[in-house]
């Protein structure tokens, strides 16, 4: 019984930990998403406001 109660603590740890593990990288990917978007998206806004300037 002890080893029975060792043996799924131990199991149930090991999940935490993977599941812990797993969200930290989803939550890591989509920070590098997020901030790759932004990047993207301002670096766009600044050509589009170079050529308006150009235009005129």
């Amino acid at each position: 019984t002890a080893t029975a109660t060792a043996t799924a603590t131990a199991t149930a740890t090991a999940t935490a930990t993977a599941t812990a593990t797993a969200t930290a990288t989803a939550t890591a990917t989509a920070t590098a998403t997020a901030t790759a978007t932004a990047t993207a998206t301002a670096t766009a806004t600044a050509g589009e406001a170079g050529s308006i300037k150009m235009e005129c």
